[in-house]
This record gives C-alpha cells, sequence and structure tokens, in this order.
C-alpha cells in the first residue's frame, strides 16, 4: 500500500474533517429543526437496510461478477421505461422561469429566433443555456415530426439520467469495487425522485450527468499515459464543463474538488496543463455561444446594462427566508447600469451583513443549509405545483397540497437522509484511513469535497432545496464509497 506524506495526511484530514463535521452538523439541525425525532429513526432504517443490502450483494459477489453486465442493463433499462412512463403522468405546465424557457426553446426550435418577454434574458442571461439545450432538443423532435415537445424533452432527459447512473455505477467501480457499483444502483432504486425527476427537465434536473460526467473523464484521464488520449479526454472535460456551467454554474464546482485533489497530490504540471486545455475549450465555445446570441437575438449593450450580477443572489439570500423576493429584484433592476447597480448591492450587502452580526450570520447559515440539504423529494414538488397536464392519483403525493404529501415527503426525505449519513460516516471512516497514511484512499475526497464546495457556496446565496440536485448523484457515490470502508471494518447494523 502506498503511503500518504505527512503534508498529504494534514491536508486530507483537515478537509475530510471540516466537510464531515459540518455535514453532522447540518444533518442534526435538519432532523432536529425540519422534522422531528422520527427522522432519526426513518435514517436509521435506512442505514440498517443499506447495511442488508451491502451485505447480500457481498454474499452473492460471485454471481453479480459473472452477471453485472446483464444485471446493470437491465436496471438501466427498467428505469429509463419507468422514468419516461412517469414523466407522462407527472407531465407539468411550466411557470415563471420555466415557461419562459420552455417557450422560448419551442421558438427558438421552430421560427430561429426567441421571444424575450418583459426583458427576461435581459435580466436572467443564466437561463440562455438552458433554453438553448431544449431548442436543440425540439428541433431534433421536429425532424421526426413531433410536436410534443413536453415528451421530447422527457425522454430525452430520462436518457440523461440513466446514463448519469451508468457513471456512477462506473466511478464506483473505480473508487472502489463492483459490489459498490452495485450498491450504487441500489441507492437510486429505492430513492423514488429517481423515477419521477424526468418530467422536470429544468437546470437541476437537467444537469445531475454533468458532474459525474466531469469527474468519470477525470479518473479516465488518469489511467491512460497516451497524451493523444489525455488530450482527448481534457476536451471532452471542457466541453462538458461548458455545456454543464451554461446551463447551471455550479456545475464547476466539481473542477474546483478535482483541482484541490491534483494539488494535494503535487501534480501542478498536470493540473497546469489540464485547467489551460479546459479552460480554452471552455472560453472558445461560450464566445462563440454569445457571439450567436448577440448577433441573432438579444441586444448586447442592453443585456450587459440589465443583467443581475452574481452578488444579487448573494444579498437575496440575506433576507428573511434567503429565498426569492420581488423587493430585492425591484431594487437591482432600479438601476440602469453596472456601473450604479454593483456598488449599491454591495453596499447593501454589507449593510445586512452589519444587521445581522456574527450570531445572526450563524443562524441565517444553519437555516440556508438546512433548507438546502433536508428535501429529499428534490424539491420536484416545486414544479408540480405549478400544474399538472392531467389528473391523476400520483399527483396526491407528489404536489405540495396533495392528501398524501406529507408521507411522502417523510418517506422520500428518510432514505436520503440515510444515504446523506452514510456520506457523513464514510467521510469520518475516510479520516481513519488517511492517519494510517492509505494513499488509495486519496481519491475518496473528491465526491465529498464537491458535495461540501457546494454547501460553502449555498449558504452564501440563495436558498432552495433544488440547488442541491446536481450534486445528488455525488452524495450518493459518496455513501457507496463510505459503505465498502465501513463494511470492511466490520462496523454492521443488526448483523454479525
Amino acid at each position: 500500500m502506498k503511503e500518504l506524506k505527512k503534508y498529504q495526511k494534514i491536508a486530507l484530514i483537515t478537509l475530510c474533517t471540516l466537510a464531515s463535521v459540518s455535514f453532522l452538523y447540518v444533518y442534526y439541525h435538519i432532523c432536529n429543526d425540519s422534522y422531528d425525532f422520527n427522522m432519526f429513526l426513518r435514517t436509521l432504517f435506512t442505514v440498517a437496510i443499506s447495511f442488508t443490502a451491502y451485505y447480500f450483494i457481498t454474499k452473492f459477489h460471485a454471481f453479480f461478477e459473472k452477471h453485472y453486465i446483464k444485471i446493470v442493463a437491465a436496471f438501466l433499462g427498467l428505469m429509463l421505461v419507468l422514468q419516461i412512463i412517469f414523466g407522462y403522468f407527472l407531465e407539468i405546465t411550466p411557470q415563471w422561469d420555466f415557461e419562459n424557457i420552455y417557450k422560448g426553446a419551442i421558438s427558438w426550435a421552430e421560427t430561429g429566433t426567441f421571444p424575450n418577454p418583459s426583458d427576461y434574458f435581459f435580466y436572467f442571461p443564466n437561463n440562455l443555456g438552458g433554453m438553448w439545450v431544449l431548442s436543440i432538443i425540439f428541433r431534433i423532435a421536429g425532424l421526426f415530426q413531433i410536436q410534443n415537445y413536453s415528451m421530447a424533452a422527457t425522454v430525452v432527459n430520462a436518457l440523461l439520467n440513466v446514463t448519469m447512473m451508468l457513471l456512477c455505477f462506473c466511478i464506483c467501480r473505480k473508487l472502489a469495487s463492483l459490489k459498490t457499483a452495485i450498491f450504487v444502483l441500489f441507492i437510486f432504486m429505492v430513492s423514488l425522485p429517481s423515477y419521477f425527476g424526468a418530467a422536470v427537465f429544468y437546470t437541476d434536473v437537467l444537469t445531475m450527468i454533468f458532474p459525474v460526467l466531469f469527474y468519470y473523464l477525470y479518473l479516465k484521464l488518469r489511467e491512460t499515459q497516451n497524451r493523444k488520449w489525455q488530450i482527448l479526454y481534457l476536451i471532452l472535460m471542457g466541453l462538458t464543463a461548458w455545456i454543464g456551467m451554461t446551463i447551471k454554474f455550479t456545475v464547476v464546482i466539481i473542477a474546483i474538488a478535482i483541482a484541490i485533489e491534483l494539488v494535494i497530490r503535487l501534480e501542478f504540471k498536470q493540473l497546469l496543463f489540464g485547467a489551460l486545455v479546459i479552460a480554452a475549450i471552455y472560453m472558445i465555445c461560450n464566445a462563440c455561444f454569445y457571439h450567436m446570441i448577440y448577433s441573432d437575438h438579444l441586444d448586447q449593450e442592453m443585456c450587459e446594462n440589465m443583467k443581475l450580477p452574481p452578488i444579487h443572489w448573494v444579498m437575496m439570500g440575506l433576507q428573511g427566508d434567503a429565498d426569492y423576493s420581488a423587493d430585492d429584484i425591484a431594487f437591482s433592476n432600479g438601476f440602469e447600469t453596472p456601473k450604479d447597480r454593483n456598488p449599491a448591492i454591495l453596499e447593501e450587502i454589507k449593510q445586512r451583513i452589519s444587521n445581522y452580526g456574527a450570531s445572526g450570520l450563524k443562524e441565517l447559515a444553519t437555516r440556508k443549509a438546512v433548507k438546502c440539504f433536508s428535501d429529499g423529494t428534490y424539491e420536484l414538488t416545486a414544479f408540480f405545483y405549478h400544474g399538472m397536464a392531467r389528473e391523476t392519483g400520483l399527483n396526491e403525493y407528489v404536489t405540495a397540497d396533495g392528501e398524501h404529501f406529507e408521507t411522502y415527503q417523510r418517506f422520500c426525505s428518510g432514505v436520503y437522509l440515510g444515504f446523506l449519513f452514510l456520506m457523513i460516516m464514510g467521510g469520518f471512516s475516510n479520516i481513519y484511513r488517511y492517519k494510517k497514511g492509505d494513499a488509495s484512499a486519496l481519491s475518496y475526497l473528491t465526491p465529498l469535497l464537491s458535495v461540501f464546495g457546494l454547501l460553502l457556496f449555498l449558504v452564501m446565496w440563495e436558498a432552495h432545496a433544488r440547488y442541491i440536485t446536481n450534486y445528488i448523484p455525488l452524495i450518493y457515490i459518496s455513501a457507496a464509497v463510505g459503505m465498502e470502508y465501513l463494511s470492511n471494518i466490520r462496523i454492521k447494523l443488526f448483523l454479525k
């Protein structure tokens, strides 16, 4: 076993401790503040079921080793069919931001351009990427005379989701073992939102594939010594980063986590070369995209003058429940140019921070973290609540005003929080491995570190539970990898 150096041990133990302790703190407040003691029990039940499932996977390892290709293919095929079926029954009527993106994408596909209702895309150009991706899907659907654009997007979203599950399987197999890879599929199998998310082809679910794809390409990059393949993987990583970040910018967090891993490894040449290639691809694609936008669709000067800066969402995260604020939108839109707007927003941020004080900011950060990481439904209900295209019995479970929604939410959250708890326990077990100097565990940090990076970002941002959706696969990977080591050291709940 290759030994870690002293500085590596210190860095890994420090980062892993910060991440694990922070999430344990958040987990406690989720169960204590958002739910009740029963949620602790639901979490423990999920953990117990997980250890039982892993025990049987281990017991029948030879069977899985022999037939895993057929098993994985059958699982993914079934998940694809079920997601499309549920996507049909849970078809939604897009509203608000989603409506602007959806209708804009249809218009773009059919006419070559898109409307800009109430100057929406001047204020929120961050949603142009999602609209562009949907317009491509709709344009392809149109070639086959498919007019049901909602179902076309649902099918593509389902394909992306099952591909994401396959990538999670491959990542877990590379990081740990086939047992762990099978177990991560078990996690998706028992997580009900895995079946319902295809209908919500908004930016959160639509980008679930991109962080894991970027990470998988990085692992493939580490495996090869062939320079041509290395460059190819870096180009693919650059394209993945650009498409993902164009739809939802938080995809960048996985790249930062990988960069930190490379620093700990002291692989500075690899980091510099990789960063240059990926950044070059990203900048070229971004320049081409916005050249097309400004040449054919939007006035560049108006867009630059009217778009809301990132600090606007920081400001919104410092009021009330850190949710959307019409007053803050009106405040930011009250200035004609960034020269006037940005200093005013910064001044308001300083004032709000001063008003909160240290203890108030800590309490606010806790509330925001709890809000973002507490909902096991992935906050899909925020979109189902917009209005369903058809009435089915499922509506009583998945919509916030449904008769059985509370039961559904508590079940989903109990399952999800069980795996979040396994991620935390896996993080603590990694600390033990790092203390022993086990260099093979170095890559285990990156999935956990990326989720921790998302936590740090969201406590500074506007708060929504759906904002963690595209990093839920990294939570599940961390839980599965953690289970591998917890099982090996014989920490088995209710099992001999």
